[in-house]
C-alpha cells in the first residue's frame, strides 16, 4: 500500500488571519488554512481551549492523516488539540511559539488605547528587516482584524501554559523559530524542543517572528522536508 500524504493545516497567531499563510498555500496542494473566530464578524474565543475544540472540529471532517502547522498562538491551539484529540494529529510544525507566552499588561492597554499605532509598532517588531514592503500591508490586516478580536486573542495567548504537559505530546514535532525574534525568541523554541519528545529543532536566520513571511521560501522548506519525512514514518506503521 503507497502512502498517504499528511494534509497541512495551517492555524494562525494572535492578531492575524488566514492570510498569514498567504507564502505557504500555493506551495502546499490541499492545504486546509483557517480563519479562527473573531475574524468575520463573530467573538473571538478568549481561551486556547476554546480555540482548539473549534479548530478540532473543523478537522474532525478532514481525511487523514494531518499535520497541524501553527504560528504563535496557533502554535499553541496546536500543542492543545495534541494533548485532547490526539486521534486527529500525526505531526506538528511549531513555528516561532512557546509554551507558556507572556503578554506584558503594557501591551493589552496600549492595544486598548491606540490600536491603529499598536498594530504597525507590532508588525515591525516582527520583522528584521524594517524596510520589507510587507509590514504596512501585515499592519492593516491587523488592523482588519479588530481591536476587541486581538485583545481576546493576546488573552488566550497569556492564559494557557503547556510546560507541564510537553512530555505528554508524542507526535513528531518540527519546531521553527526565527533567530532574531523578539516577540517568542529562539530560548521559547529551545524549550519547546527539549520538552516534546519527539522534536526536531530548527532556527531560521534574519527572520523575526514573521518568519513565515521575511523568510518564507526556507520555512517552506522545512515544511516539505517535515511533511515528506512523516509520510515515510506513517507507511511505516
Amino acid at each position: 500500500m503507497s502512502a498517504v500524504a499528511p494534509v497541512p493545516v495551517f492555524v494562525h497567531g494572535a492578531g492575524g488571519s488566514a492570510a498569514t499563510w498567504v507564502k505557504q498555500e500555493p506551495r502546499f496542494e490541499g492545504a486546509v488554512v483557517l480563519n479562527l473566530p473573531g475574524r468575520s464578524g463573530e467573538t473571538a474565543f478568549e481561551h486556547i481551549e476554546e480555540s482548539a475544540a473549534w479548530v478540532a472540529e473543523e478537522i474532525a471532517q478532514v481525511d487523514g492523516p494531518r499535520a497541524l502547522i501553527g504560528h504563535s498562538m496557533g502554535g499553541q491551539i496546536a500543542m492543545e488539540i495534541a494533548l485532547k484529540r490526539p486521534e486527529l494529529v500525526d505531526g506538528l510544525v511549531l513555528i516561532t511559539t512557546g509554551a507558556r507566552i507572556e503578554v506584558p499588561p503594557s501591551v493589552m492597554e496600549e492595544t486598548s488605547r491606540d490600536f491603529d499605532a499598536r498594530c504597525e509598532r507590532f508588525v515591525r517588531a516582527c520583522y528584521v528587516n524594517q524596510e520589507d514592503q510587507n509590514i504596512p500591508v501585515l499592519a492593516e490586516q491587523m488592523r482588519a482584524v479588530g481591536r476587541d478580536t486581538v485583545l481576546r486573542d493576546y488573552t488566550a495567548v497569556a492564559g494557557w501554559d503547556g510546560r507541564a504537559h510537553l512530555a505528554q505530546i508524542r507526535q513528531p514535532v518540527l519546531v521553527v523559530a526565527g533567530a532574531q525574534d523578539r516577540i517568542t525568541p529562539p530560548s521559547m523554541s529551545e524549550e519547546l524542543a527539549r520538552g516534546l519528545p519527539n522534536a526536531l529543532p530548527s532556527i531560521v536566520p534574519k527572520a523575526g517572528h514573521l518568519v513565515v513571511i521575511e523568510q518564507y521560501a526556507a520555512v517552506n522548506l522545512l515544511i516539505a522536508g517535515f511533511l515528506a519525512r512523516l509520510e515515510l514514518t506513517l507507511d511505516g506503521q
